[in-house]
């Protein structure tokens, strides 16, 4: 009896972990009002693009986005993209004052963070930097480790190849 409710268990559940259902656009969230909530709740750290379709500075920042995006996952950063856009979901971008486009904000544990820089790859992953230096991050070559101890002192920890429990022991130290 106890393996039939683990395997409805995990197969109930195994869905709702992946996807949950939130469409993306080459990796980013692309978020409404039907998904918002959910999105925060899911993603403990979550990089918003308010943004309107009419706005001629969110279609010059879409490609910066988009570049963030792909060196945030190259570099094995825990924390999501997301757009949203703010004039056809109007409740969301008023409980957020909301009020230009482009606007950035970081949901950290579902907190909203107010990104006040200039909108580029490099300040804004510094901005992040900043904001979560203790993130953990997997690290695949001499350099990259070399680079992040000549920073300040850093916490290495190695997995030898093969090691199956390495992805998991990442993911249970990452936020």
């Amino acid at each position: 009896m106890k393996s039939y409710l683990l395997t409805i268990f995990l197969i109930v559940t195994l869905p709702l972990s992946k996807s949950l259902g939130i469409p993306e656009e080459e990796g980013i969230l692309l978020l409404d009002s039907t998904n918002f909530i959910m999105a925060l709740k899911i993603h403990k750290i979550i990089l918003i693009n308010f943004f309107a379709s009419w706005c001629q500075h969110c279609r010059h920042f879409e490609p910066v986005f988009s570049e963030l995006n792909q060196m945030m996952m190259n570099q094995g950063f825990k924390i999501r993209l997301a757009k949203i856009e703010g004039t056809q979901n109007q409740q969301i971008s008023a409980q957020f004052q909301i009020n230009s486009f482009p606007t950035l904000k970081l949901f950290f544990n579902g907190k909203a963070i107010d990104y006040s820089g200039l909108k580029n790859t490099s300040e804004i992953l510094t901005w992040i930097n900043n904001k979560f230096e203790s993130l953990p991050r997997l690290l695949s070559n001499q350099k990259e480790i070399d680079d992040l101890m000549s920073n300040k002192p850093s916490l290495v920890y190695f997995f030898p190849d093969g090691d199956e429990n390495a992805k998991d022991v990442l993911e249970l130290v990452s936020l």
